[in-house]
């Protein structure tokens, strides 16, 4: 396939049946200079709406530092592309135009989502009245807790204060005789 594809020696088709893409509704039209400056002017007013909305997005501090940076750098490289051309761009430019209006069109998407928390205004927190703060107080101390829950034929845990308590005598017992031992007093 490489080789036929690099030589240009067969007569098949591998171009899994995709056009280039083009950024006017015309299509099977052969590609002119003035079309390739009209697409690049439309993708150029595209990007710059775009870059209004974050410039706009980012006073408000409505931006995250990630989606400013991630357009930061797809604008320098947009802003690279169009000055290198100088504004005279070429049919075969149609295809580099069309891949950044594309990333455009979804940095677009994600800056709506901005736009629209941006215009959703900030509520401050309710501060809770005295009254209320009373009622919850003493409405956790009557709601009743649910017991743990246990497998049928297990029987009820033991308390919890009779370990505590054989384990705190053990201690006790074991400090004495260890306390003995060190002053002489009980010999073996």
């Amino acid at each position: 396939m490489s080789y036929d594809l690099i030589l240009g020696q067969t007569s098949r088709d591998w171009s899994c049946g995709g056009e280039m893409p083009s950024l006017t509704t015309e299509a099977k039209k052969p590609s002119t200079p003035s079309m390739a400056v009209e697409d690049a002017e439309t993708v150029r007013k595209e990007i710059d709406a775009n870059a209004n909305l974050v410039l706009k997005l980012m006073k408000a501090k409505r931006l995250p530092e990630a989606e400013r940076l991630a357009f930061g750098k797809f604008f320098k490289k947009w802003s690279d592309y169009y000055s290198a051309h100088r504004g005279k761009f070429v049919p075969r430019d149609q295809l580099a135009l069309w891949n950044f209006r594309k990333v455009n069109q979804q940095f677009g998407a994600r800056l709506a989502v901005f736009e629209t928390v941006a215009r959703t205004p900030i509520k401050p927190p309710v501060a809770p009245s005295p009254d209320t703060s009373a009622r919850a107080s003493t409405s956790t101390a009557l709601v009743p807790t649910k017991p743990p829950f246990r497998p049928p034929g297990s029987s009820a845990p033991s308390s919890v204060r009779a370990w505590t308590v054989l384990l705190g005598a053990g201690l006790g017992i074991a400090a004495l005789l260890t306390m003995a031992k060190k002053t002489g007093r009980l010999s073996s």
